[in-house]
């Protein structure tokens, strides 16, 4: 009965999460509901399996009733893998007492020995059947979890899911250590795969040889790496550029030699603050602001702090302008727990309306108690904790840019006499919007040519713009694009006119 209502949701869950997958972030509610309807269902069926092997022993010593055992078992690992993808895709790990529970049912399904018995399971009707034991299941669990590292987007956890589930049957789990390296699982412990350190290990251990994964990883890296260099179409090249990420980051997660992982600068701890400014238009108007006070600045409110104008003593506060700023409604502090020359590692509180605009590649603006002057990061990880806690990785792109208006030229508008300004016929020009010009930059190599950051209601390719900020007038034409998100565009650009 439970397998067969099962076999019947398998098409519903997968069109869940591909709808899911494919739905824009601009419509947040249907993402929201899609994807707690597509968790809901896994946790659903596995309430179901738990409920139903509760009672496994009264009529799983029947010969006759192993197959349908081992199927229920190989459902309940599926749902749980189903279940923590759905968690992944928001960047959430599991109640650490849930690995308990996987562990409990794994031993069972070993006491019982039905862990190695094949069984045909339904996966969709594209895939068809396929064939799976428990132990494959449980072990795409483990590596699942292995590999997470809060920087994968949601389409690259399918990705990986996939590669793992193809990768997987290679390797094995053992009672004893077949190598000197790699990894083993305490199956009376609520936690995944760890690496193995020099000391004996006594207890519920089972280990794990990760070697012929890693070398795949490695090899199928190569390979993208390879066919990227001679590709030019867009879909393909955004495609290679995903599993050059997801492989570079899961062949140094599942190799079994320990290797600290190398930085590309020194980190060194900090338990400061920072002032976070999330979001184009909250960065844009921060910057502009902060302009403003250097043309124009204020002493009475830019060097002394209101709490400490104690007129007998005048004390002075030095980061007074970056604490008035941070006291808008549109800027956050979150708290720093190490830093380097190129970025941050902080944690923040998080709530729903925060959770909904933390998000892989978003933009923010940061101004630390150090530094006078703010800066342009990239959100690179996010790891949600317990207690509402959120863990980001932050990478700064640029610490030279200035805010300013672009007016774009109308394509094929008239020539008739318009109001000139310097010469210039403005009724072929948009209305004007506001973008973020990058001095210079850094993302994964140096960009030294000037960038701009515009709103992609305003951005149209190879188009040419009007620039105006409070220095000058400048002709710019858009060149590459470098990265481009839901709601803005990063471009290079080049000068054709000063005006």
């Amino acid at each position: 009965g439970l397998l067969t209502a099962d076999r019947a949701f398998v098409e519903v869950s997968d069109r869940l999460r591909v709808d899911y997958l494919n739905c824009p972030s601009t419509n947040q509610r249907l993402k929201d509901n899609l994807w707690h309807v597509g968790y809901l269902l896994s946790t659903r069926f596995i309430d179901a399996y738990t409920s139903l092997l509760s009672h496994l022993p009264e009529w799983a010593s029947k010969r006759q009733q192993q197959p349908q055992c081992a199927s229920c078992f190989c459902r309940l690992f599926a749902h749980r893998e189903m279940a923590y993808r759905f968690r992944l895709f928001r960047h959430e790990e599991w109640v650490a007492n849930t690995w308990l529970d996987i562990h409990k049912h794994f031993r069972l399904a070993c006491d019982l020995q039905l862990e190695g018995i094949n069984t045909e399971l339904k996966s969709s009707k594209i895939a068809g059947n396929i064939e799976t034991t428990i132990v494959g299941e449980y072990l795409r669990l483990l590596l699942l979890k292995l590999c997470f590292n809060g920087s994968l987007t949601d389409v690259q956890i399918e990705m990986l899911t996939a590669q793992l589930h193809d990768g997987s049957n290679m390797l094995h789990l053992t009672i004893r250590p077949t190598v000197e390296s790699g990894f083993y699982v305490d199956l009376s412990q609520a936690q995944g795969l760890k690496f193995r350190n020099k000391s004996t290990l006594d207890g519920h251990f089972l280990y794990l040889d990760t070697s012929p994964l890693c070398d795949r990883f490695k090899a199928l890296l190569a390979s993208a790496e390879e066919r990227i260099k001679n590709t030019t179409d867009e879909t393909a090249l955004k495609e290679l550029n995903h599993r050059i990420a997801i492989f570079k980051s899961a062949s140094a997660r599942v190799d079994p030699e320990f290797k600290p992982m190398l930085r590309q600068s020194p980190r060194s701890e900090d338990r400061s603050r920072i002032y976070v400014g999330l979001g184009l238009n909250t960065i844009l108007s921060t910057i502009t602001q902060a302009q403003s006070k250097k043309q124009n600045p204020n002493p009475d409110t830019d060097v002394y702090h209101p709490v400490t104008q104690i007129p007998l003593y005048g004390f002075q506060q030095n980061h007074a302008r970056t604490l008035n700023a941070a006291n808008s409604a549109a800027l956050q502090i979150w708290d720093l727990r190490d830093r380097s020359d190129i970025g941050y590692r902080c944690l923040l509180n998080g709530n729903d309306e925060l959770t909904g605009q933390l998000k892989l590649g978003n933009l923010i603006c940061v101004n630390d108690e150090s530094m006078s002057e703010w800066q342009i990061c990239i959100i690179t990880r996010i790891m949600k904790m317990a207690a509402g806690r959120i863990e980001c990785g932050l990478k700064v792109i640029s610490r030279e840019m200035f805010s300013g208006e672009i007016r774009r030229f109308r394509v094929g508008a008239s020539n008739e006499a318009g109001v000139l300004i310097n010469g210039e016929n403005q009724s072929r020009l948009t209305s004007a919007s506001d973008a973020l010009f990058l001095k210079t930059a850094f993302l994964n190599t140096p960009i030294l040519q000037p960038t701009v950051i515009m709103k992609t209601a305003d951005f149209n390719p190879r188009s040419r713009y009007q620039m105006t900020n409070h220095r000058h007038t400048q002709i710019i034409e858009l060149s590459e694009v470098i990265q481009e998100e839901d709601t803005w565009v990063w471009c290079s650009y080049l000068i054709k006119q000063i005006i």
